[in-house]
């Protein structure tokens, strides 16, 4: 829907999409905080702990990148 909005060069709905990536983004922040948090060390997981911590961070580069790409389109007024 971003890049719709963009296309037919709707800057006030890129704006209020970037608005809601961004609080998604933040969102999802703070279940990834709460799951790294929560996350038993002793017990035994059906995957490795560091995996599964590495697969948060990989969601969290894909969501923090999303959010940067609607920042700058949100900066510059793509024509």
């Amino acid at each position: 829907s971003l890049f719709v909005a963009l296309q037919e060069k709707d800057h006030i709905k890129v704006e209020e999409i970037a608005t809601r990536i961004g609080d998604s983004e933040h969102e999802a922040d703070l279940v990834k905080n709460d799951i790294r948090n929560h996350l038993p060390r002793s017990l035994l997981l059906q995957m490795d702990r560091g995996n599964l911590l590495e697969i948060l961070t990989i969601q969290d580069r894909i969501a923090d990148l999303a959010e940067d790409i609607a920042i700058l389109l949100t900066i510059k007024k793509l024509e």
